[in-house]
């Protein structure tokens, strides 16, 4: 039993905690009428979250194209 790091693990997750009710607490305060641009602490706790499904997508776009640049290209030298 290692007291030190376990304590620490349960300081990191309160401290995880704490932030994630502070996000609920921010998002219930605005449920009404929203006009306008997310607020900015929005923003960056959710640009985070999709880094990588955005790389993905665009990996797999390229791809896309790519393979329907050389059919397009080979039916024509046809």
């Amino acid at each position: 039993m290692n007291l030190p790091k376990m304590i620490a693990e349960l300081r990191t997750a309160r401290e995880q905690v704490e932030q994630t009710i502070m996000v609920l607490e921010r998002m219930a305060e605005g449920q009404g009428k929203r006009r306008g641009r997310r607020p900015l602490w929005m923003t960056n706790t959710r640009q985070g979250i999709f880094d990588g499904a955005r790389e993905a997508t665009s990996e797999g776009m390229k791809r896309y194209w790519a393979t329907k640049r050389k059919k397009t290209t080979a039916a024509k030298k046809k």
